[in-house]
């Protein structure tokens, strides 16, 4: 079964969030440590240029339309 559930067809980012607590709780009730990093991207999305990133796509074979 794969870990990735956001922009997975039927999938949510929230059963990702749900999967993670409960690993989390697991470990804690283990009494084991549990590090985690929080990465926003939205603002750096919002920032970029998208002529940029289409021209990369372009770069690399790919074009705007990959993502379907």
């Amino acid at each position: 079964m794969s870990s990735q559930n956001g922009f997975t067809k039927g999938k949510s980012c929230l059963a990702t969030l749900l999967s993670v607590y409960d690993k989390m709780i697991r470990l804690v009730d283990a009494e084991r440590t549990v590090d985690v990093a929080y990465l926003d991207f939205r603002r750096a999305l919002e920032t970029i240029s998208h002529n940029m990133l289409i021209d990369k796509l372009k770069k690399y074979d790919l074009d705007k339309n990959v993502a379907g």
